[in-house]
Formats: C-alpha cells, structure tokens, sequence
C-alpha cells in the first residue's frame, strides 16, 4: 500500500513539475520500467557461474571421491562451527542415503583445493552445482539435496 502511495505522490509530482495533467493511469505508467523482459539473476551472474561450475568440474575426483558424494564439506583447525556442521551434514545425508565427503583445509591439500574454488571460509559446501560458503543450516542443506537427486 506505502508503495502504491509513494508513485501516486511521485506521479503527481512529476505532472506538477511539467504541468501536465494526464490521468492518474498515464502518469503512473511513466514512472514504470521500460517494457520487455527484466534481466535475470542468473544472466547477470552466468560467467560467474559457469567458472565456479568448470572449476567444481575440474576437482570432481578429489571433491567427491569414489563414492560419488552428493556434497562435499570444508572443515579446518579453529573453526567454532565446523564440529556443528560435519554433524548435522551427517545426519542430514544418512537420513537421505547419501555420502558426503570432509575435507580438511588445514592440510596442504586440503587448502590448495579449498583455494583453487575461490572459497574462503570454513565451514563451505561444495556440491556438483553450487559453491556454499559459511555454515549451511541443516534444512537448508536438506533441500539442496533432496533437489539435486
């Protein structure tokens, strides 16, 4: 409703200021965006995307080992949430029959790789798709599986 408000007073305004007095539909529609299809969120983001998917595609054997692992966790030394996200990952995956794989970023290797997809914090999650930085709530985590299967 404040929305709705708003435009009328910037609709009335704007005639005021040229002093035209078109009806209340006109002015409105002059405060509108221009027609045709709004960019979307992913158009905007798509090279970042595609980098983060051809550098997941690049890692796949050490992210997601051969068990095939649905989502692969980043843990390291002196990380307060790591503990709470290994174990609700856990939970998480073998409520869904899923395996997952943890990665210790306070290895070498485990710091190369975590660096070599541009993540910077641990906890983050990676799977097939997507890259998850920070600790993931576990329903959060649910679902990113449940819709990946």
């Amino acid at each position: 409703m404040r929305i709705a408000l708003v435009l009328v007073v910037a609709a009335s305004a704007a005639a005021a200021e040229t002093g035209d007095r078109g009806s209340l539909r006109d002015r409105l529609q002059a405060l509108t965006a221009p027609a045709g299809p709004a960019p979307s969120v992913t158009d905007a983001y798509a090279e970042e995307i595609a980098a983060d998917l051809g550098r997941i595609g690049a890692r796949y054997d050490a992210l997601f080992g051969p068990e095939d692992a649905a989502i692969a966790l980043f843990i390291g030394p002196d990380c307060p949430t790591c503990e709470t996200a290994a174990d609700e990952l856990d939970a998480v995956v073998q409520r869904l029959g899923l395996h997952a794989t943890v990665i210790d970023a306070g290895t070498p290797d485990g710091a190369a790789l975590l660096g070599d997809l541009t993540l910077d914090t641990v906890p983050s999650y990676v799977m097939p798709d997507r890259l998850i930085r920070g600790h993931m709530p576990d329903f959060v985590l649910e679902r990113y599986l449940r819709a990946a299967r």
